[in-house]
């Protein structure tokens, strides 16, 4: 896995833990 999908999959699970909300998680995919 590269390290940009590593990102990505860790900001989603911060999303789906609470710890990021929306606009945070949509900064860091796009």
């Amino acid at each position: 896995m590269s390290r940009e999908a590593k990102r990505r999959k860790k900001a989603f699970q911060d999303y789906a833990n609470g710890k990021i909300d929306e606009l945070k998680l949509a900064r860091k995919l796009g």
